[in-house]
């Protein structure tokens, strides 16, 4: 019986070995699958639909920092790799696979601001409540990198029953509403704080989301822009010149006081799609290793 049970134990982990392993490597894949990928990452739809019809599959190989074909096309905000994600929608491409940061292919087109991919993306089942390695979701990196018209689509799904990603935490106990507002994306902050997300939550420095506001300037704007009165629109013009001298004192504070929410920007590059797919990749990559380096 020990014997038996011991033998189940390593056929099991043999199996998440091999499926966790890129595919490249381990022998699996085919011509037909290397091909796939190569055009999602092409954007190249006719090389694509030949690949898929000689039995390539979307899932099979993957690449050096374990992404499939869905990854790859989620670098691309060209047209032909929006085209090129419908094929592999069709071809019932794993929507959730995650790669060597545990990271999505809907965190990676929330993140460069695709919102025609995300769409798609959310409309085929994506989950929006994954973490990557560093907790974030695929609504963090959409607010890390100041992606506003991502953020709706995320928080639309987020109405459609993945209510826990507004307040989710990334592994520094930060909440997006934490990350917008010291990124001082107020717009952003705007749209949170509407929905409803929770600034009462701390962090794991002991900073709760309204002290943050208030530290940033942006608690006073929040709460003046309610006011509908002719005296209280008097008053906004002042306390907005005081919120902004606010603003401006803080993240002189901020960028100069030991802090420790203080995070790696995002690439000055991040958005700019003239780069390629394979520029966008790497840039991702050494980004989130950077991210990984720097724990403590």
């Amino acid at each position: 019986m020990i014997l038996s049970h011991l033998w189940v134990a390593v056929l099991s982990l043999v199996t998440v070995v091999m499926l966790n392993a890129p595919v490249g490597a381990q022998g699996q894949s085919s011509d037909a699958d290397r091909q796939v990928w190569d055009a999602a990452d092409r954007g190249d739809v006719t090389a694509l639909v030949a690949a898929l019809a000689a039995g390539g599959l979307p899932d099979l190989y993957r690449d050096e920092m374990g992404r499939t074909a869905l990854h790859a096309v989620s670098f691309g905000g060209h047209y032909g790799h929006v085209q090129a994600l419908d094929h592999l929608l069709e071809a019932n491409a794993n929507l959730n696979h995650i790669d060597k940061h545990d990271g999505t292919p809907l965190m990676i087109a929330s993140s460069l601001g695709y919102a025609s991919a995300v769409a798609k993306l959310l409309a085929a089942g994506a989950r929006v409540d994954l973490q990557d390695s560093e907790g974030y979701t695929a609504l963090s990196w959409a607010i890390r990198n100041n992606q506003s018209e991502v953020v709706d689509l995320l928080l639309d799904r987020r109405i459609e029953g993945a209510n826990e990603t507004l307040n989710m935490r990334d592994r520094w106990g930060n909440t997006g509403l934490v990350l917008a507002t010291l990124y001082g994306y107020q717009e952003i902050v705007s749209k949170l704080t509407a929905m409803g997300a929770n600034t009462n939550l701390r962090d794991e420095m002991g900073y709760s989301g309204n002290e943050l506001l208030r530290e940033y300037g942006m608690q006073e704007e929040r709460e003046t822009s309610s006011s509908t009165t002719t005296a209280a629109a008097t008053t906004t013009s002042t306390t907005t010149t005081a919120a902004a001298t606010t603003t401006t004192t803080a993240a002189a504070t901020y960028t100069t006081t030991p802090h420790k929410h203080t995070h790696t920007p995002p690439p000055t590059n991040w958005s700019d799609t003239s780069n390629s797919s394979a520029v966008l990749r790497e840039t991702f990559a050494a980004f989130t290793d950077s991210l990984v380096s720097s724990r403590r």
